[in-house]
């Protein structure tokens, strides 16, 4: 998957949390503490994904 149409498919989960997050502060702090734990690992995966598609384009560059 080339890196534009990953980042796309990253912003979709990302977008979702975050508007969960902003949402009016009617949850328990559990459950506040619940999404930001969310919103953390959307953004450690989308990043791993884009280091992950980045050696693999530097591979792609590298062999002969």
């Amino acid at each position: 998957m080339d890196r534009l149409s990953l980042m796309r498919v990253l912003a979709r989960p990302h977008e979702r949390v975050t508007e969960e997050v902003e949402r009016p502060p009617d949850e328990t702090v559990e459950v506040r503490v619940a999404l930001w734990e969310s919103v953390l690992t959307v953004v450690t995966c989308g990043d791993l994904l884009l280091a992950l598609v980045d050696a693999g384009l530097e591979s792609e560059e590298a062999a002969p």
